[in-house]
């Protein structure tokens, strides 16, 4: 079976492009992901780790693109409590 967190980055890639065009036009949005501490410490499920790293790799490379339009996307990264 597919891995899921890598099904996860792909639904978040469609969400993002039926959210972004509109926020283009109005020349402001905001866009936040969940990601995970999992992306920069490397532990845990590797299958999630490394959907997690490309996730923060997507928002970054992503993030710059828009942003001289205005809109906005990010990532935040919760780690265990």
């Amino acid at each position: 079976p597919r891995s899921r967190g890598l099904g996860d980055v792909y639904k978040r890639q469609d969400m993002n492009s039926i959210l972004i065009p509109p926020m283009i036009e109005r020349g402001s949005g905001r866009i936040i992901h969940i990601s995970s501490i999992s992306a920069v410490m490397q532990r845990g499920n590797p299958l999630y780790a490394s959907a997690k790293t490309f996730l923060n790799a997507y928002v970054t490379t992503v993030g710059r693109k828009l942003a001289p339009t205005g809109v906005l996307i990010c990532s935040v990264m919760p780690a265990n409590m």
